[in-house]
């Protein structure tokens, strides 16, 4: 979905809302936070949210995906078990009976690693593009930040290994300026 077409499906789902006297919150996280708030890719496959109220969003939302042929998921909440009670958002846009908000880039960037999937490169080049936009040079300031969200004893042990294997690519990719391949600890 590009950023045009998911504006299309929350005017749609704001409308369907609207038809029914209720007002709706949703929390944007991954791809669609990259897309629409970030703007640092033209598409996602689908949208990462947490949403009130949750039943009648999704009756909408399958509405839509019937009316325009998108998969049944487009909008799902796999995303909350990876969810922070210390995340943080913005507000994105703000329609008659759809509130949207988005979360912050340090938030994505610590969800991210922490849901890191092995050789998942939209991931690797997401959180490459969140580091650059964050200043974030070395793997132990990557880690201060994902510990203002989680707890390190919670960090799967693939997340050491792909931080440390990100900065490694940044090092080559910029010939060593920029960022520091600082050890993390990777055994816990």
């Amino acid at each position: 979905m590009t950023t045009t077409e998911i504006e299309k499906y929350f005017s749609e789902l704001n409308d369907g809302l609207k038809k029914i006297g209720i007002i709706g919150e949703m929390y944007l996280f991954g791809g669609a936070v990259m897309c629409l708030a970030l703007k640092s890719r033209v598409s996602t496959k689908d949208i990462d949210a947490v949403f009130e109220p949750k039943d009648k969003i999704y009756e909408i939302a399958k509405e839509i995906s019937e009316r325009n042929g998108l998969q049944k998921d487009w909008i799902n909440d796999a995303v909350k078990g990876f969810l922070s009670d210390k995340g943080e958002f913005s507000e994105y846009s703000e329609m008659s009976n759809l509130r949207v908000f988005t979360a912050v880039p340090e938030y994505v960037l610590s969800m991210k690693c922490m849901s890191m999937r092995i050789g998942e490169s939209e991931d690797v080049e997401d959180v490459k593009f969140l580091l650059k936009h964050l200043s974030i040079k070395s793997q132990n300031e990557l880690m201060e930040l994902i510990s203002k969200y989680y707890r390190e004893e919670n960090l799967p042990q693939k997340t050491f290994y792909a931080i440390q294997e990100i900065f490694e690519q940044l090092l080559q990719d910029n010939n060593g300026n920029d960022f520091q391949n600082s050890d993390i600890g990777l055994s816990r």
